[in-house]
């Protein structure tokens, strides 16, 4: 029995090798003569049951994944499989870590879904189907020409591995290895929780999403209590000496800087004990009312934590001499104050939000609960904005210290 493991949803152009594993694009494979004449066709019918549900897959460039000494369609046992799996929820999460939102390009963690075909070369091409049931499973034979596979509608885009990934941070999760288990399974956790909360599938609920990232937060404090886990992120993620913009008197933003300054603590901390403070009902049953409980909307929590989560990570890795900051790493810590103290998305009545570059959108929060469809264009608009100005924040603090060196301060 051969194995062919792939990412159908995902590309690669050229051989990419990262721990114990080499990615490959299956038309280099084919090239070179990675996969034998004599499995080629059904590696081929196997690739060709995936189909995007706009345009069609390009084969070529499709990832394929094996150990490093390994071929490419050598036999898997089972903990073969499973370490395939982990490793791939490890080049998962360091695509999200990338991820750019309200960017040109997205994608969720089911674009980078792994799937490990077990064949022969004279077989039929059937395919045995294992759905889960809760009294066990169910196993189905499929004929060859009814296999096939649509890309899911949640994947839009394709993952572009040599684009869309950070390499620095997947090649320190693939040496977590060396550290001691109990590091290992606090790394895994967090790694596997970050990468369940961010499927874009509709069939994972908003409120599981909040309780997988919190538990995430959780696993980097090993702690269960706000006391402990608040202090842990602060002291993973120190406050950096910078503020993106001055704050209206009123709004929200300077409400948060004033709890922040009473408390003598930085504002991430404020953040993350309100995104606590909401999924405790969650946690508890009570998903109906848990918004009005809190300042960020289940919407602006989920985003902040996509640059909070991966940063968090980056700093655990640091400390056990895995990881090496960057500038990429450091922009991002500056990213999050100013996403934190973002306006909030005003609530619409279903219509799209094309004004986004009016100055009247750049108002503090309306009166009353935020209800109906939020209106993430003005939302990304301002994102965007705060994100160029963490990238440009050194250079212009640069020609701030030149000019006052040279003239003097105002």
């Amino acid at each position: 029995m051969h194995h062919l493991a792939f990412f159908p949803w995902a590309s690669i152009e050229a051989p990419l090798e990262s721990g114990n594993y080499r990615i490959v694009p299956y038309g280099f494979a084919v090239q070179n003569k990675e996969i034998s004449a004599e499995l080629l066709p059904r590696a081929a019918e196997i690739l060709g049951a995936y189909e995007g549900h706009v345009r069609a897959v390009d084969r070529e460039s499709t990832p394929i994944l094996h150990r490093i000494g390994r071929g490419v369609t050598d036999a898997l046992d089972d903990d073969a499989v499973a370490a395939a799996f982990l490793f791939r929820e490890q080049l998962t999460f360091a695509a999200l870590s990338a991820r750019d939102l309200f960017g040109h390009t997205y994608f969720g963690s089911d674009n980078l879904q792994l799937v490990i075909q077990a064949f022969a070369p004279g077989d039929t091409g059937a395919v045995m189907m294992v759905t889960r049931r809760r009294d066990g499973a169910t196993r189905n034979i499929v004929s060859k020409d009814r296999v096939k596979e649509a890309r899911p509608s949640h994947v839009s885009g394709r993952c572009d591995f040599a684009r869309d990934v950070d390499l620095p941070l997947l090649h320190a999760l693939s040496q977590v290895s060396r550290l001691k288990s109990n590091e290992q399974e606090r790394i895994a956790d967090i790694v596997h929780l970050w990468v369940g909360a961010n499927t874009d599938n509709h069939a994972v609920s908003p409120h599981s999403e909040v309780v997988d990232t919190v538990g995430a937060f959780n696993r980097l404090a090993n702690a269960d209590r706000e006391d402990k886990i608040v202090p842990a992120l602060v002291a993973l993620l120190p406050e950096v000496p910078w503020r993106p913009y001055k704050t209206v008197p009123g709004s929200r933003g300077d409400l948060i800087v004033a709890n922040a300054a009473k408390h003598d603590e930085p504002i991430r901390a404020v953040w993350l004990r309100d995104f606590i403070k909401l999924r405790h009902p969650y946690g508890h049953g009570r998903i109906t009312a848990a918004e009005r409980r809190v300042r960020w909307t289940h919407f602006e929590h989920m985003c902040i934590a996509t640059v909070v989560v991966p940063l968090a990570v980056k700093a655990l890795l640091q400390s056990q001499g895995l990881y090496k900051w960057t500038e990429f790493d450091a922009m991002n810590n500056r990213l999050l104050d100013a996403v934190i103290l973002l306006d909030p998305p005003k609530p619409t009545n279903g219509e799209a939000d094309s004004d986004d570059d009016e100055p009247d959108d750049l108002g503090g929060e309306p009166e009353g609960e935020l209800t109906g469809v939020i209106a993430t264009k003005t939302y990304g608009t301002r994102w965007q904005r705060a994100r160029s100005d963490a990238m440009m924040w050194p250079e212009i603090q640069r020609i701030a210290d030149e000019m006052e060196a040279r003239f003097g301060r105002a």
